[in-house]
């Protein structure tokens, strides 16, 4: 209105925080356009609207609500109390005398909401069991041997390659054995085991794990890797995968 008629206007208002929003605009303390706040695309509308109107054509003043005229002690008391009582009575009339369309849309919107306050509880509650969840000890492995451990009693009393059958190649080299990893890399193994205990004074149990960090920071024995492309093994010193 004060727009089309280039009038001066005062508007009065019981809702502070309306009042307070349009004086901060004005005063270009609040810029609402990206800000997060509620019915912020009310206040992007009234933003453009006091953009559009001459400097000193509006204001906006508080007034308390619900004042009882017959309190009032001013004239101008008794018309802020009188004219605000009857915007509250046009107020509640229009609200209560909504459309069809609007119920339907007010519905939609609270189901709307419901159910995402919903899921964002069950989220939230899900976060909450994860982080109270007890982390499993990690298995601590012992790579070294205790003096206490009688060893002896394994039977242990021959070298590997004393042990095995002569015909141990050929016997996992047949079509009927069916390795885990390429026979390449199990011959390998056993080839690096028999040099090093040709010279050894004594024999010892040790543990995969033993092996494999024997084979990685002593001898550099190359490691079985699969390929995903040519879907075939292929054999590489475990530091070139690092």
């Amino acid at each position: 209105w004060t727009i089309q008629y280039q009038a001066e206007v005062c508007l009065w208002s019981d809702s502070k925080s309306t009042v307070d929003g349009i004086v901060a605009i004005q005063e270009g303390s609040w810029v609402p356009h990206g800000a997060l706040c509620d019915n912020h695309d009310l206040w992007q509308q009234v933003e453009a609207l006091l953009a559009d109107i001459p400097e000193g054509n509006f204001c906006a003043c508080w007034t308390p609500s619900h004042l009882d005229a017959i309190l009032c002690t001013s004239d101008q008391e008794e018309w802020q109390a009188t004219w605000n009582d009857i915007a509250d009575g046009l107020a509640v009339s229009a609200n209560v005398s909504r459309s069809m369309e609007y119920q339907r849309l007010k519905t939609n919107a609270q189901q709307h909401f419901a159910l995402w306050s919903q899921r964002l509880r069950l989220l939230r509650r899900f976060y909450f069991q994860v982080a109270d969840a007890k982390t499993a000890e990690a298995e601590v492995v012992d790579l070294t041997l205790s003096e206490s451990f009688q060893w002896q009693e394994l039977g242990i009393s021959m070298a590997l390659s004393d042990a095995l059958p002569i015909s141990w190649n050929a016997q996992l080299s047949s079509s009927e054995v069916q390795l885990k990893y390429p026979m390449e890399f199990v011959c390998a193994l056993f080839d690096v085991v028999f040099h090093i205990e040709s010279s050894a004074d004594s024999f010892a149990p040790v543990s995969f794990v033993e092996i494999a960090i024997w084979c990685i920071h002593e001898i550099n024995l190359p490691f079985p890797f699969w390929n995903t492309s040519t879907l075939r093994w292929d054999l590489k010193p475990y530091s070139a995968v690092l």
